[in-house]
C-alpha cells in the first residue's frame, strides 16, 4: 500500500509518454537519412534547412517535455487533494513503523537538517507570513481538534518544554526579554487577566512570594537602596518632586514647558520612549513640541525627560524646587513678595529624613 502512494512522479502515467516524444523526433530527423546515403553533398542551402529544422525539433521536444512536465505536476497535485486522508494515514503509519530509523537517520544527519533550515529560514518566514491568513482560519476550523491534541499531550508538550528551556536557557531569556520590552501592555494585561481568572492560585503565589521576599531581606535592601538614592543623589530627589506635583496637581499641567508638554492618563498607557528606545508602560508620558509648540507625534518616559534638568521645570518655574515641595509663582502674590524670586536658585543640599 506505501509504495502506490509513495511512487514517484514518472509512475503517474500521463496521456503521452517520452517514448512518443522521442518517436517523433526521430521520424522528423528520417527526413535526411536519404540525402545522408545519396551521392549528391547537400548544399549550403540544405545544411542551413537541416540546422533550423534541428533546432525547430528541438525547441518542439523541449516544450513537449515541459508539457509533460506541467501535467505530471497537475496529475500530481488533483492526486494528493483527492486522496488527502489516504495519504496522510499512511504517512502516519509509516513514521509509527520506522520511528528508531527516522530517528536514527535525523541524529546522523542533524548538522545538515539544522543548516538546511538556516539557509532556508527567510523562505520559511515568507511562506508563513503568505499564508497568514490561511493558518489562521486552519486555527479556528480546528480549535477543538487542536485542543483535545494538546489535552492529551498535556505531559508531553510540558517535558518538552522544560527541556527546550534547559537546552536553551539564554536564548530562551533573551527572547523573553525582548518580548516583553516590545510588550509591556500586553504583558501587564495577560498577568491581569491570568490573575483574576485564576485568583486563589495568584494569591497563594503572591503571599509565597512575599514571604520568599521577606525571609531574603529583599524588601528592606530595595528600600534602603531606594532612600540612599534619594538622599544621595540630588538630581533623583527633584525628578521624584516634579513627579509628584506634576501627577498631584492640576495647575501643574496647565503650565507651559519649553520642549514637552505632560500628559496624565487615568491608567497606565503603553508608548515607545523617544529618549531611551523602550517600550513603557505608565500613567505620565511626556509630549515633544516643535516649531510654534506643535506635537511633534515623540513621546518620552519622565525619566528620560529629566535626564535633562534644564527643559524639566516650567517656563518662569526655574527655581521652584528650593526645599522640599515645590514652590511656583501664585499670581495673587506681588512680585516683591514672592518667595521663588528671593530664595536660591539651588536644589537644596540637606538630604530628607529617612520615612
Amino acid at each position: 500500500m506505501l509504495h502506490l502512494l509513495y511512487r514517484p512522479s514518472y509512475h503517474l502515467h500521463p496521456r503521452y509518454s517520452n517514448s512518443i516524444v522521442s518517436s517523433l523526433w526521430l521520424l522528423g530527423q528520417s527526413r535526411y537519412s536519404t540525402r545522408a546515403g545519396s551521392e549528391e553533398a547537400p548544399t549550403h542551402q540544405h545544411v542551413t534547412h537541416m540546422a533550423d529544422d534541428k533546432a525547430r525539433d528541438k525547441a518542439s521536444e523541449a516544450g513537449a517535455h515541459e508539457n509533460l512536465r506541467a501535467y505530471q505536476r497537475d496529475y500530481q497535485k488533483e492526486y494528493r487533494d483527492r486522496n488527502r486522508e489516504k495519504i496522510r494515514a499512511a504517512q502516519r503509519l509509516y513514521r509509527e513503523q520506522n520511528k528508531d530509523k527516522l530517528k536514527a537517520y535525523r541524529e546522523q544527519n542533524k548538522d545538515k537538517i539544522k543548516r538546511w533550515h538556516q539557509e532556508h529560514k527567510e523562505e520559511a518566514k515568507a511562506y508563513r507570513e503568505r499564508n497568514k491568513d490561511k493558518l489562521k482560519a486552519y486555527r479556528d476550523q480546528n480549535k477543538d481538534k487542536l485542543k483535545a491534541w494538546r489535552e492529551q499531550n498535556k505531559d508531553k508538550m510540558k517535558a518538552y518544554k522544560a527541556r527546550y528551556h534547559q537546552q536553551h536557557k539564554q536564548r530562551v531569556a533573551e527572547l523573553v526579554r525582548q518580548w516583553n520590552k516590545k510588550n509591556p501592555s500586553r504583558r501587564y494585561e495577560y498577568g491581569r487577566q491570568w490573575s483574576l481568572k485564576n485568583r486563589e492560585l495568584y494569591l497563594q503565589r503572591m503571599a509565597e512570594y512575599r514571604l520568599k521576599c521577606s525571609n531574603l531581606g529583599l524588601f528592606d535592601r530595595y528600600s534602603a537602596a531606594k532612600r540612599e538614592k534619594y538622599n544621595g543623589d540630588k538630581q533623583y530627589r527633584m525628578a521624584v518632586r516634579l513627579y509628584i506635583w506634576v501627577t498631584r496637581s492640576v495647575e501643574a499641567r496647565q503650565l507651559s514647558w519649553p520642549t514637552h508638554q505632560p500628559i496624565l492618563y487615568d491608567t497606565k498607557q503603553s508608548h515607545h520612549c523617544s529618549g531611551c528606545g523602550h517600550g513603557r508602560y505608565i500613567k505620565l508620558w511626556w509630549r515633544k513640541l516643535g516649531e510654534n509648540r506643535n506635537p511633534t507625534g515623540e513621546l518620552s518616559c519622565h525619566a528620560c525627560f529629566t535626564s535633562d534638568w534644564s527643559r524639566a521645570l516650567p517656563i518662569g518655574h526655574e527655581n521652584m524646587f528650593v526645599n522640599r515641595r515645590p514652590r511656583h509663582r501664585s499670581p495673587k502674590k506681588a512680585p516683591d513678595d514672592n518667595i521663588e524670586d528671593k530664595t536660591a536658585t539651588e536644589p537644596s543640599e540637606k538630604p530628607d529624613q529617612p520615612t
